[in-house]
């Protein structure tokens, strides 16, 4: 439910955030939307007030989003090597020797609060004669400030021969595993493992989880041959 007042003017809308159980207040009208949040209406409407009063804005989502990455920066000076926003989601691209380090400081640091991992995928840009070819995405969520992030993690080593080798973990590519930052790595990261063939260091139990143990390949990679894939019946399923 979301409570609407008016200040000289401008829109204050109040609402309550069951995530983090407090009120969320915000102001239309300003140069930058006011931001707030407490445990109490009256708490965020009497910051609300005073903000139109002073006209001033109380940290908007685009500041906070640029005084963590400065903070970000300060403590790993090499870690983001580029940043990229469109339509409100910022994407980092991180180098991927610090990458375990700053996914801890997005799990706990307070202005981050990055405690839910949503997804995990594989980048192929093989094609486009960039490098590293091989980069594993993480679509990251604070539940604390609603707000996402994708990071974009350079995969190291080789990704020569598509990973389409015998051996299962034959010239792929390396990522640290996340598996001890968030729990929901851990099937997140198999299933890109199995279809774009990005080896996860450190992973506790990386195998395959969508195609057949005996697969040879990665399904997803833009060097995996295309064609019809065979169907195996009883009778020949160790054809």
């Amino acid at each position: 439910m979301e409570f609407r007042e008016y200040y000289q003017g401008v829109c204050a809308r109040i609402r309550y955030d069951y995530h983090t159980r407090t009120y969320v207040g915000e102001l239309d009208g300003l140069p930058t939307v006011a931001f707030i949040q407490a445990e109490s209406y009256e708490g965020v409407q009497a910051s609300l007030k005073a903000a139109v009063e002073g006209n001033f804005g109380l940290n908007s989502e685009e500041d906070r989003m640029t005084d963590l990455l400065e903070k970000l920066n300060a403590k790993f000076p090499a870690a983001v090597k580029s940043r990229t926003e469109f339509r409100g989601q910022v994407s980092l691209t991180i180098d991927s020797g610090q990458f375990h380090d700053v996914a801890l400081f997005l799990r706990d640091d307070d202005d981050a609060r990055f405690d839910l991992l949503v997804d995990v995928y594989g980048l192929d840009q093989s094609k486009l004669g960039v490098s590293p070819a091989i980069l594993s995405n993480y679509e990251l969520y604070s539940i604390k400030h609603n707000k996402f992030l994708r990071l974009m993690v350079e995969a190291s080593g080789t990704a020569s021969n598509g990973g389409n080798g015998q051996n299962a973990h034959d010239n792929l590519p390396k990522v640290q595993s996340v598996t001890d930052v968030w729990s929901t790595a851990d099937w997140l990261e198999r299933e890109t493992y199995d279809l774009m063939g990005i080896e996860y260091t450190g992973h506790p139990n990386l195998r395959r989880i969508m195609m057949p143990d005996n697969w040879v390949g990665h399904p997803l990679r833009k060097d995996y041959p295309l064609g019809g894939e065979p169907v195996y019946f009883e009778h020949d399923r160790n054809n």
